[in-house]
């Protein structure tokens, strides 16, 4: 922390490291002075050895001490005792010497001006006990074991269905700090056998890897291979509503564009409804054969059964497909086969009991795990970002739905590991505006501002400000980082007494300036990961606190 460069208001304390100096010079000297003891002496007295006892020590000592002349120990021991004694008053030196700079090396830089009003930034251990203050404050007094928002910060029930955004640079520790979080979930599950479930989206493999629990305790739907569960669609997808809304989020997050984008919206609502209507149990093997139908069947049982789709199929005088339809269905078809198919190759021929519902994820239903593992397909990114979406999706209709009701015991959390990698997600804002009554949440974790802006466009700040804690880790120097010390953190009033001026003998009061609470390169250079913690500044509270949490990393498991 203090081999960077200082600014002119700030000073690093003395008190702390004089103050461990001292310490440990004298627990250095109290420990050699033990040795000396517990380690005696030997001499020569009338011609024969003799082990010198603390008397007789001291009688020596003192002899040298006033200078009476040559003891009998003088010629035996004396050389012995001052080499003893240099070495007792080196070791407390160097110890002296080791403890002041180790303690002000750790010691943080404080500054100097006076703060007159607006927000401070609390750091050390006032950090912590001022954030649990400010939680139970609002929660109540902690009478039984909760997680941990950061070491000495408790997490109540209260805060954890509040949205928590951490917002951090690569390599400045997010990740750790999400590890250390759901840790905390996962033991309060065990701990209290809540009303509790986790969906994770794993964008790097490293949380599935090392989850702290059993294998049989997860649900792991992935999108390459064969995936040991399956997405039940038929059991989250189940009316027109339900297909329009995925369908429209399918074709956004595969990256159609333009009238393509909406004619595949429609065609693939289209082809749900059919699946809906023609199959009892439903999902992606079903969907992709019925997205590789004949165009002409597709259209007979549209017309009957969902228009808007039918209409897009035209077919000329002869019955033949329009040039216009078939361009509309090659371009619709080949995103087909590149993301659905790998879909309807994992997960084909699972049984019933492997067959993942969200909704009853969501309701607390069924005999599912309640941890279900989203991972990133890291080679097809589409492919995973695709029914991710789609997932999302049905769960923000159906926290929504009146039968999901408001409940002050169910936890559900979303824990979303690079949320930007998914795309634009347009109903998240309602599990963020609605979730919290019923018991939902979202971790989301983001590398800056310009991954929300790139997905989410103007709207991305209304995002963000719905999330009402945020751990700022690690920035890099730049637009984003300014953004955040103005306007997330704010300024405060100080008075600089150093520019105060003398008026007829008297000093007077400077007037107040205003100045940001963390300047922004702070940011850069006073947080991330160093001397075995991560550093990171916790938002959403009166104050602002900068926290350290352990570097968390989990065993692989598998």
């Amino acid at each position: 922390m203090n081999t960077l460069e200082l600014a002119e208001y700030e000073v690093v304390p003395l008190t702390p490291a004089i103050f461990r100096a001292t310490t440990m010079a004298l627990l250095t000297g109290f420990i050699l002075a033990l040795a000396f003891i517990c380690l005696p002496l030997s001499g020569w007295q009338a011609d024969q050895p003799v082990t010198v006892t603390a008397p007789m020590l001291v009688d020596a000592l003192m002899r040298l001490i006033s200078w009476r002349g040559q003891g009998w120990l003088d010629y035996d021991i004396a050389d012995q005792v001052l080499f003893r004694l240099c070495g007792i008053g080196i070791g407390m030196g160097l110890a002296g010497l080791a403890g002041f700079a180790i303690a002000h090396a750790a010691t943080p830089a404080v500054d100097t001006r006076q703060h007159y009003s607006g927000r401070r930034l609390i750091f050390g251990k006032a950090a912590a006990s001022g954030a649990n203050a400010e939680i139970l404050a609002k929660a109540g007094r902690r009478k039984q074991w909760m997680p941990e928002l950061a070491p000495g910060v408790a997490w109540p029930r209260g805060w954890q269905v509040l949205n928590l955004l951490i917002l951090g640079a690569i390599g400045s520790g997010k990740t750790r700090i999400l590890l250390k979080l759901l840790e905390g979930l996962l033991m309060q599950a065990k701990q209290k056998s809540r009303d509790f479930g986790l969906l994770v989206y794993d964008a790097t493999g490293e949380i599935l890897a090392g989850l702290p629990v059993g294998n049989e305790d997860i649900a792991v739907i992935s999108s390459t291979g064969r995936s040991r569960y399956g997405w039940a669609m038929s059991r989250d997808i189940r009316t027109i509503d339900d297909c329009e809304s995925a369908g429209a989020q399918r074709a956004l997050a595969t990256k159609e564009s333009g009238m393509w984008q909406d004619g595949a919206a429609t065609l693939d609502a289209g082809v749900m409804v059919e699946c809906m209507r023609s199959h009892e149990h439903w999902s992606a093997p079903e969907l992709y054969a019925m997205s590789l139908s004949d165009p002409l069947w597709l259209k007979q049982q549209w017309e009957l059964h969902y228009p808007p789709a039918a209409g897009l199929i035209e077919v000329d005088a002869a019955g033949e497909l329009s040039k216009t339809t078939v361009s509309l269905l090659i371009t619709w078809r080949i995103n087909v086969l590149r993301t659905l198919r790998p879909l309807a190759e994992a997960w084909k021929d699972l049984p019933a009991k492997r067959q993942f519902s969200f909704a009853e994820w969501l309701h607390g239903t069924g005999s599912q795990p309640r941890i279900v593992v989203l991972p990133r397909n890291g080679r097809h990114p589409r492919i995973s970002a695709g029914w991710i979406s789609m997932a999302i999706d049905a769960i923000a209709g159906h926290v929504g739905d009146p039968d999901l009701l408001v409940s002050q015991t169910r936890l559900r959390t979303i824990a979303l590991e690079e949320a930007p990698t998914l795309g634009m997600l347009p109903r998240w804002p309602e599990i963020l505006d609605t979730g919290r009554n019923k018991g939902l949440s979202t971790i989301a974790v983001a590398q800056d501002l310009t991954q929300f802006r790139s997905a989410y466009g103007e709207v991305s700040r209304s995002i963000l400000q719905r999330f009402r804690l945020k751990i700022i880790c690690e920035q890099t120097p730049g637009p984003d980082a300014r953004e955040i010390a103005q306007q997330w953190i704010g300024t405060r009033q100080v008075r600089d007494w150093k520019s105060a001026r003398i008026v007829d003998g008297k000093t007077q009061s400077p007037d107040p300036q205003e100045v940001p609470v963390i300047p922004e390169e702070h940011l850069s250079d006073r947080l991330g990961v160093s001397g075995g913690a991560v550093h990171a500044v916790l938002v959403g509270l009166k104050q602002i606190y900068r926290l350290e949490w352990p570097i968390t990393v989990w065993e692989r498991r598998r």
